[in-house]
């Protein structure tokens, strides 16, 4: 069994994307069921690094203080021989699914780990940024909403946090928290309330220019290395294929308006998308079935 099946803050993702996305290639585990592993062959491996590793499926990104010039003949000679084949490529289609709203999984754990939230937007869709935006407000901060009312004012959880992410043919929205059994029940009425209220309720201009004040000051600490450097632009061009620069973003999130926000909140926290996943000592639905029936 996988080592992260055993640790609840790591494995409650593999329970989260199964639920969110059902039975196709987004809801599966990346590393594979056992049963599939063990009847993997060296000529399997070899057969897939032949194929996948090649021109076509590479980018090479460098940062930090170079020559162009003298970096691009260089690459070109270190890459000379690389593999030009075409590479075995299933299109990764994705599709919405019908899935169970909750899916709880049975651990007697020290604590319940709560994974509450939506589908989200693609890294090609307009509105990424300011979904990424809602999600800084919601629980990207110590000052956050679902911090401050979960942590702070209920003390519920020690950890809480939301987060917007996108993939080439998907996204999602979602709440972590982390909380003593007793007090899940409180912990998911108020992340419910939390995104309601933001659904409901304009967000103040102070309020959204200081998350994006935030916004801008972790991403450029973040990217003070040119190894950060290199992974946001890389990262970027595997996803979407164009690479942005850190002002473009910047510029995205800057024209970011308090009714947008209020259009991407309503458009993605509908009943229909929310979904729940947990993992702790819980058998029974019922009483959650009922919250989120609830919203």
């Amino acid at each position: 069994m996988h080592k992260d099946r055993d640790t609840p803050t790591l494995y409650i993702w593999w329970v989260w994307e199964r639920l969110l996305y059902g039975d196709q290639q987004a809801g599966w585990d990346v590393i594979g069921e056992e049963k599939i592993i063990r009847q993997l062959t060296r000529d399997d491996f070899l057969n897939y690094f032949h194929h996948q590793y090649v021109a076509a499926d590479t980018a090479v990104v460098v940062a930090g203080n170079f020559d162009e010039g003298e970096t691009v003949e260089k690459i070109k000679e270190l890459f000379s021989g690389i593999r030009r084949d075409p590479p075995f490529r299933k299109k990764a289609e994705y599709r919405e699914p019908r899935a169970e709203r909750i899916a709880l999984e049975y651990k007697k754990t020290d604590q319940t780990h709560i994974a509450l939230g939506f589908h989200g937007y693609d890294a090609f869709h307009e509105k990424r940024y300011a979904a990424d935006v809602l999600a800084t407000i919601l629980g990207g901060s110590w000052s956050a909403r679902m911090w401050d009312r979960i942590r702070e004012k209920l003390g519920l959880a020690y950890t809480v946090w939301t987060s917007h992410e996108s993939y080439s043919n998907r996204g999602q929205l979602v709440t972590y928290a982390g909380v003593d059994h007793k007090n899940v029940e409180k912990t998911i009425r108020a992340a419910l309330e939390e995104y309601k209220r933001i659904s409901e309720e304009r967000v103040p201009e102070a309020e959204l220019k200081r998350v994006k004040d935030y916004i801008r000051g972790t991403t450029l600490i973040g990217l003070e290395q040119s190894n950060a450097v290199a992974n946001f632009i890389g990262t970027e061009e595997m996803v979407t294929g164009k690479p942005v620069t850190i002002e473009e973003v910047f510029a995205k999130v800057d024209a970011i308006t308090p009714d947008d926000i209020s259009e991407v909140a309503k458009e993605l926290f509908s009943r229909e998308s929310l979904r729940l996943a947990m993992i702790g000592p819980f058998k029974d639905s019922g009483t959650f079935e009922k919250l989120l029936k609830d919203y």
